[in-house]
């Protein structure tokens, strides 16, 4: 592929958020300068997110010296900052990326290394609401952006990982092969009516479909879909089974202790849902987490338990959304 033809595809992909994010202003009464403003930052943001299902890109990248790696990757995250309009201080944003960007620069590649910033990298991601807000403070009354920092925590996150500490086994993508939707579809068909049985005796499952138009619906549920497929489930998926279950079932040398282990954790991971602690939602997520690590596990690949977890939480959000 051309670099001219790369670039009318990366400025065609581009057009779609530009053109949503103007109309979403105008539906919400925001002024287009306003808007224009925020427009660097945003599209930067989601041109190196996307950056994430270039491979020729990470191979690039990895014939970089260990520190020209790190060094990019730290000024990669905080390059739509600088953008931002009426950014906060940047003492939080440089407390919590200069570590991650140089972890495997300034210590060793070990289990122990690996184990501490496994826990602090999630950590920061359940605590997105506080940090990243800061981070991203509101540009005007309502309209909140902290969703930039996140994104820029996950691919920071994975690009450390894969780039530095070079981890292997977890088939990382965003564009799942034909077996891996067989797979992933197989184990949604599994996950789904496992949920439905354990929420429905808990009185949780309740049935009502999101406030927009019958014909909108599919539509809908496409976006949903797609964005919880390429922010949510990648991100999970990558940190619980790719970086926590692949390693725990050699560790344990038994997968399905393995999996239950990571399944319990996934549960306690949503504890925090709408309420906290939200007993019974972790209980269901537990359940339909076994499911995603089981895809996982027959793939050999995240992109598999992506596209179950994508599946699931769009059908439970389209179909039950006042449960919970």
């Amino acid at each position: 592929m051309s670099q001219s033809s790369s670039l009318v595809r990366l400025v065609l992909l581009l057009a779609l958020p530009t053109a949503a994010a103007f109309l979403y202003a105008h539906q919400r009464r925001i002024a287009p300068e306003i808007v224009a403003a925020l427009l660097p930052a945003i599209l930067l943001e989601l041109t190196l997110y996307l950056s994430l299902a270039v491979p020729k890109l990470h191979a690039r990248v990895s014939q970089l010296r260990p520190p020209q790696i790190a060094l990019a990757l730290f000024a990669a995250a905080i390059a739509p900052w600088l953008l931002y309009p009426g950014h906060a201080a940047p003492t939080l944003l440089l407390a919590i990326t200069i570590p991650v960007a140089f972890w495997y620069i300034l210590l060793p590649a070990n289990k122990w290394t690996n184990l501490a910033l496994l826990i602090f990298l999630p950590a920061v991601i359940l605590l997105k609401g506080r940090l990243f807000r800061e981070i991203y403070p509101d540009p005007v009354p309502g309209l909140r952006l902290e969703i930039l920092g996140h994104l820029m925590w996950i691919r920071l996150a994975i690009r450390v990982t894969l780039l530095l500490r070079k981890a292997e086994g977890i088939g990382f993508g965003l564009i799942p092969t034909k077996a891996e939707w067989r797979i992933g579809t197989k184990y949604f068909l599994q996950a789904m009516p496992a949920g439905l049985l354990i929420a429905y005796p808990l009185g949780i499952l309740q049935t009502g479909t999101p406030n927009a138009h019958w014909w909108l619906l599919p539509l809908y549920a496409f976006g949903v879909f797609l964005g919880i497929f390429a922010v949510v489930a990648l991100s999970e998926e990558f940190f619980l089974r790719g970086l926590l279950l692949g390693p725990l079932c050699k560790a344990m040398r038994n997968r399905t202790a393995a999996l239950l282990v990571v399944s319990a954790i996934s549960g306690a991971v949503h504890l925090g849902f709408r309420h906290a602690p939200n007993w019974k939602f972790a209980l269901v997520s537990a359940v339909v987490h076994w499911f995603f690590g089981r895809a996982y596990l027959e793939a050999g690949s995240i992109r598999a338990s992506m596209v179950t977890h994508a599946l699931t939480a769009t059908t439970w959000i389209i179909l039950f959304a006042k449960s919970g």
